[in-house]
């Protein structure tokens, strides 16, 4: 896997409960997931960052249009819905035995339904992270080619720093771990009035001044507005979808 790659898919491993959760609740006990799941949750599947951040790397709404529909594609194949059905039905007899146990009490046959019941729902879930992986994958291709690899690094360096409390122009940058403590205790106090320390202004100084952060700012003034109305045209598109 590409080093790029391999950073953007991290945020896949954090946030799988969560969509699997969404899945869950979206799929009957006979029945395989919903399409409109699929549909509605594919900018957040596909690239797990806000409007925001994919403007600060440098995607305008014409090219995030593109790389939308190409790699939508993939959300609607077998494999990937397969992977779906899979773990909401894994989910699903798991809670369903956890109940079951929860009311009646513990007994042999219910210790092997519920031993079965957790083996089949890890490999549902290795299974949903290598379809979600060859998605991921896929998105940063479409954004290679579409968009160059310069905004397909920045990309998986933003998606990285998508859930950080920060300005979303400052998740361009590329710090280690204690610099970034330094600088979101800095923005933290800031914010709370607080006295910063040498070290903390230092960092925010340091992010003030990177000239990353202030190209970040004027891709964002420049792209987010058009992109915030392209990311609602798709969400409106595929409610008027699922309507009809």
């Amino acid at each position: 896997m590409k080093t790029t790659h391999r950073l953007y898919c991290k945020l896949t491993i954090t946030t799988i409960t969560t969509i699997a959760t969404l899945t869950f609740s979206r799929v009957s006990l006979a029945g395989g997931p919903n399409n409109d799941f699929a549909e509605q949750g594919c900018v957040e599947i596909l690239f797990h960052l806000s409007p925001s951040s994919v403007a600060a790397s440098g995607l305008n709404d014409a090219t995030f249009r593109m790389v939308y529909q190409r790699v939508r594609q993939r959300l609607n194949s077998r494999e990937h819905n397969n992977a779906i059905s899979e773990l909401a039905t894994a989910r699903q007899a798991l809670r369903i035995t956890q109940y079951e146990i929860r009311r009646s009490g513990i007994s042999e046959i219910r210790r092997a339904k519920l031993d079965f019941a957790e083996a089949a729902l890890v490999e549902a879930e290795i299974r949903w992270q290598s379809v979600q992986d060859d998605i991921n994958e896929n998105v940063m291709d479409v954004v290679t080619e579409l968009a160059g690899s310069e905004t397909a690094n920045l990309m998986a360096r933003v998606s990285e720093n998508q859930d950080r409390a920060i300005p979303a122009a400052y998740r361009v940058l590329d710090l280690n771990d204690t610099a970034w403590s330094l600088l979101e205790a800095a923005l933290r106090n800031e914010r709370r009035g607080v006295t910063c320390t040498n070290a903390e202004l230092a960092a925010l100084n340091a992010a003030r001044s990177s000239t990353a952060v202030a190209l970040a700012e004027t891709r964002l003034a420049a792209n987010l507005p058009a992109l915030k109305a392209a990311w609602q045209a798709q969400a409106n598109a595929l409610l008027d979808e699922n309507v009809e």
